[in-house]
């Protein structure tokens, strides 16, 4: 790396770190193969141990730790030094940016599996003992994305089909108005998909804004930290946190009601 490509990467991994989104090894070493390859197209990328030779040179300022699982943390995740600290990082990034309520969004996504319906009410001879309904047990799966605002209001939402070509549609008539349709290999999210989104979020809200700061809550997912969808955000004067790992379940508001209605609901009618 050149001097101001190093310093760069440097940025980027702090900045990414105080917002809560940890790097690994291969995030680094994708990132420096983009930023080389931008200059260099012929560029195969770097060695297998060059992020280890990297963290070895830069010791006196960066470290590195081991992730726990999520059995271990989950029934740990928030406790009274993690709230203290999310609640001083959300404070302070509120108040140094001066954003106001009504653009203050946090987006979250639940997946479906299509295959999978629910019970069916079957005729058969008393006494005689319970039926199946066979499917074919497909993992296709179906990805919505949701957004909405501290001020009440919410945002159309994206929904990602599977497919075998990666593409990101504009609006399409759905019962829902300006319902964006993706479409990815697998009908998950995944870089391309979030940096389509991240700027589908600016479309919607950019007038809104009015050229103010914008404060946009996600989780940890790969998707909200890739170049593509850091660059567009730090464009366009959006300012992205993370909650704490493991804590979507308390701060995340689509998590904690919407989604575990919808999830409730879902239950029910499989009943």
């Amino acid at each position: 790396l050149k001097p101001e490509e190093e310093a760069t990467v440097l940025d980027a991994l702090t900045e990414c770190t105080c917002q809560g989104f940890p790097w690994t090894h291969e995030r680094l070493r994708d990132i420096v193969n983009n930023i080389i390859h931008t200059c260099d197209p012929s560029f195969e990328g770097v060695g297998h141990n060059w992020t280890r030779q990297f963290l070895l040179c830069k010791h006196n300022i960066l470290q590195t730790s081991w992730m726990p699982k999520l059995e271990t943390v989950c029934g740990q995740a928030v406790n009274p030094t993690t709230h203290a600290a999310w609640m001083e990082l959300l404070g302070n990034t509120i108040r140094e940016h001066n954003i106001t309520k009504k653009l203050i969004y946090s987006s979250d996504k639940v997946g479906f599996n299509p295959a999978l319906s629910g019970c069916a009410c079957a005729i058969g001879i008393c006494g005689a003992g319970g039926v199946y309904q066979q499917q074919a047990g497909k993992r296709e799966t179906i990805t919505a994305i949701a957004t909405i605002c501290a001020d009440g209001t919410l945002l159309p939402p994206a929904v990602i089909f599977k497919d075998k070509d990666i593409r990101y549609h504009g609006t399409r008539t759905t019962p829902c108005t300006h319902c964006k349709i993706g479409y990815s290999k697998k009908g998950w999210i995944n870089g391309e998909v979030g940096k389509a989104w991240i700027q589908q979020f600016d479309e919607f809200t950019k007038e809104k804004a009015n050229r103010h700061a914008r404060l946009l809550l996600v989780d940890g997912h790969n998707s909200h930290y890739t170049e593509g969808f850091i660059a567009h955000a730090r464009q366009t004067n959006i300012h992205v946190l993370c909650y704490p790992t493991h804590s979507t379940h308390v701060y995340q508001g689509l998590n904690v009601v919407v989604f575990a209605q919808l999830e409730n609901t879902t239950t029910h009618r499989a009943r």
